[in-house]
């Protein structure tokens, strides 16, 4: 399985009956699609974050500039 095909679940939390924590998910996007992310909370002791790869570039309609 490589990392960016397909959803990933966290197998560090199996042995503490949770299952389905995920890891690593994936989306997928057609092309021209708008997408907006939204961080609901930033108060975990853990460390987080979004990772974005496509196969055509991304555009930041703020900016009027691809990425």
């Amino acid at each position: 399985m490589e990392i960016g095909q397909e959803r990933i679940f966290n197998k560090a939390f199996n042995e503490k009956g949770l299952e389905n924590v995920v890891l690593w998910d994936v989306q997928n996007i057609i092309d021209g699609q708008l997408v907006k992310i939204k961080f609901i909370s930033k108060n975990s002791p853990h460390r987080q974050g979004t990772w974005i790869r496509t196969d055509k570039g991304i555009e930041i309609s703020e900016l009027n500039s691809e990425v």
